[in-house]
């Protein structure tokens, strides 16, 4: 896991020279659950006995001003504890924005997340690996506070699917965030 933080530091840090968005987050509980979609038992939690943090760096790849929206590429480190140990996703994902007004944006998001987990797992085998990630995908809304200052709330869903007992479980984590950022 080191060496994906070293590329992730070596992107981000790379970029300042460019315009780019560095931003930190953290969960609303209350709006958040988790799924847990096992054979023949579907498990909803709402609002997380855990919480989330993340951090993450994206730019703009493409712009139209006329029609107002541009699309961001980015990557995002999400860190949750939970009860059974802790987990990390690590997510590659473009934005698509659309500006109602100079503060006010609106974002769908989609890509793909890797997942990595601390906690041990009930199997009579062993399976390399014993955890994925999934699609990622959300909507959310940015107010920037000024040129170099936004400040974002968003609702994301990460997919995963761990194998327990033998099985593989697929995981669904709907993480409502708020975020703030700095635009280099």
């Amino acid at each position: 896991m080191s060496l994906l933080f070293k590329i992730m530091f070596l992107f981000m840090f790379s970029e300042i020279l460019y315009p780019g968005t560095f931003y930190i987050s953290k969960s609303i509980d209350e709006l958040s659950s988790k799924r847990i979609d096992a054979e023949m038992l579907v498990n909803e939690t709402k609002g997380l006995d855990f919480s989330s943090h993340t951090f993450g760096y994206y730019d703009t790849v493409w712009e139209k001003r006329k029609i107002k929206y541009n699309v961001n590429l980015g990557v995002e480190f999400l860190h949750c504890k939970e009860l059974r140990g802790d987990f990390n996703f690590v997510t590659f994902y473009t934005m698509l924005n659309y500006n109602f007004t100079k503060k006010i944006t609106s974002t769908i998001y989609a890509g793909i997340d890797f997942f990595n987990h601390d906690f041990i797992l009930n199997n009579e085998e062993i399976y390399k690996p014993d955890a994925k990630g999934g699609p990622m995908y959300g909507v959310g809304c940015t107010y920037i506070i000024n040129k170099k200052i936004p400040i974002s709330f968003s609702y994301k869903v990460y997919t995963s699917s761990i194998v327990d007992n033998d099985f593989w479980i697929d995981e669904s984590y709907k993480r409502a965030g708020i975020s703030a950022g700095y635009k280099f």
